[in-house]
């Protein structure tokens, strides 16, 4: 293939013919078609890789959702009870700001904020606790969601409350 194109630029020996116009065109069109080839399989396979790394990183960041889930099941119980003190409750706050900053570090976002309008790309609505007219509110997570790198990897379960719009007259 390129043995056409290197003769025409070598030094000519006087009984070597030099390659035509026409034959050279051929040989640059079949490079070009080869690149072309090439840059198609290396498409194919840039695609492949990262959607490989993609599951991977997936896969490696469950151990963060686990252990999300259960710090909110263990928050939850504790929330659940009378005397828990003032000190104990801003002791889980801080462990959730903590927990946060960590998931927010590896490109996770827990979704877990209640009296909120609903979403439902980032909630599931488990049940509803009140009929109404307005616009459906979070009341309450019954377990949370996750968006890694801003996609929605688990929805949040929600208990929904519909809002009362009052009309004006």
């Amino acid at each position: 293939m390129w043995a056409g194109l290197i003769r025409r630029f070598k030094k000519s020996r006087p009984d070597e013919p030099l390659p035509s116009n026409k034959e050279i065109m051929e040989e640059i069109e079949m490079i070009k078609r080869n690149f072309r080839k090439q840059g198609i399989f290396l498409d194919l396979f840039r695609k492949e890789t990262l959607e490989r790394l993609e599951e991977r990183r997936v896969k490696e960041v469950q151990l963060f959702f686990e252990l999300t889930d259960a710090f909110f099941y263990y928050d939850c119980s504790l929330r659940e009870r009378p005397d828990l003190s003032s000190g104990q409750q801003e002791a889980l706050s801080m462990i959730w700001e903590k927990l946060e900053a960590l998931l927010s570090s590896v490109g996770i976002d827990i979704i877990r904020k209640v009296d909120v309008d609903f979403d439902p790309r980032l909630y599931e609505a488990m049940e509803k606790v009140r009929e109404g007219n307005g616009k459906p509110v979070v009341k309450q997570i019954l377990q949370p969601g996750y968006l890694y790198q801003g996609r929605v990897i688990k929805p949040a379960k929600a208990i929904l409350e519909m809002e009362n719009s009052e009309s004006q007259e």
